[in-house]
């Protein structure tokens, strides 16, 4: 029997991430039991900014910083709405596609979820309609780790470590090749803007 593959929620996640989901569409599960961990993805992004690689931030509020990923809240002292819109309209606005989804992230940022899994929730599922693909079954209950009936694949994609073994990609164009060369683990939106909801890598 094939093993199910489990891996943590993520903010508009990584294009390792999708390749997962696209090389197991039925056996990919996601883990809302996780905790929370700072410096990971589950509340940051990569993207392709005009100078460098810009991560997207969105902060969690003190008391939730060793709860649940479900539990953990949003703080919205700041506005990074704003910011994080701004930046990904001046990386992408040149490029090819940019201009299909527009809309689609505007109203995305106008979203004010109180818990950060919400966040990774919508961020997944504009993605997964724009790809057309079905979101991912969830699992509520923690698994531990080194559990043998599954495949544990959270925390492996994580912006302190490299390119996850099996999961590496194809270049593709990037809108600021030219300047930077290719620009590898980035958010699923690059992709998407550079190359459209074809997920060929």
């Amino acid at each position: 029997m094939t093993k199910k593959l489990i891996i943590e929620p993520q903010y508009f996640p990584s294009i390792y991430w999708y390749k997962l989901l696209i090389e197991n569409p039925d056996n990919l599960l996601i883990d809302l039991g996780t905790w929370y961990e700072k410096q990971s993805f589950r509340n940051r992004c990569l993207i392709g900014g005009v100078n460098k690689i810009e991560a997207l931030i969105i902060p969690v509020s003190h008391k939730s910083q060793k709860n649940l990923n479900q539990e953990t809240e949003i703080s919205y002292e700041t506005s990074w709405r704003r910011i994080h819109h701004h930046a990904i309209k001046s990386a992408y606005k040149s490029s090819p596609y940019f201009d299909y989804y527009e809309n689609q992230i505007d109203e995305f940022y106008k979203n004010e979820f109180q818990y950060l899994w919400d966040w990774q929730k919508a961020s997944i599922e504009l993605v997964n309609k724009i790809i057309k693909i079905p979101f991912p079954e969830l699992i509520v209950n923690f698994i531990e780790p080194n559990n043998s009936e599954y495949l544990d694949y959270r925390n492996s994609i994580h912006p302190k470590k490299g390119i996850p073994q099996g999961l590496e990609t194809n270049e593709y164009y990037q809108v600021f090749d030219d300047k930077h060369g290719f620009r590898k683990g980035l958010s699923i939106l690059d992709f998407i803007f550079n190359e459209g909801p074809n997920l060929n890598f």
